[in-house]
């Protein structure tokens, strides 16, 4: 993460499509949010005096983190699907994203 550009909270706020609230981003690096499987995810950021920064491929990362949690509560392949292919696990989906991501110099 410190290689990355660091960015506060208020600007990884207004980066976001749709916009979201300071205290938005601020309670997702301090409480987290419990994704619909149960499990509670944090944005990961570092402290600075009085100041809490993130960087934009945290932003990405919490987002599928977030996607894919949920995914993991109401995805079930049909059970024709299962007996052709293994189903593909959210972490792959989880993975290319951020690949994809990383390609748009995201």
């Amino acid at each position: 993460m410190f290689n990355e550009e660091m960015i506060d909270a208020k600007t990884a706020a207004n980066s976001m499509r749709p916009r979201v609230k300071v205290s938005q981003v601020w309670r997702w690096m301090r409480e987290g949010v419990v994704a619909r499987n149960g499990t509670r995810i944090f944005l990961e950021h570092r402290r600075f005096g009085r100041k809490l920064f993130t960087t934009r491929e945290a932003l990405a990362h919490f987002g599928a983190q977030v996607a894919d949690h949920d995914l993991q509560k109401w995805w079930k392949a049909p059970a024709v699907a299962r007996q052709q292919a293994a189903p593909v696990k959210p972490e792959a989906r989880t993975q290319a994203a951020l690949a994809e991501l990383a390609a748009a110099g995201v």
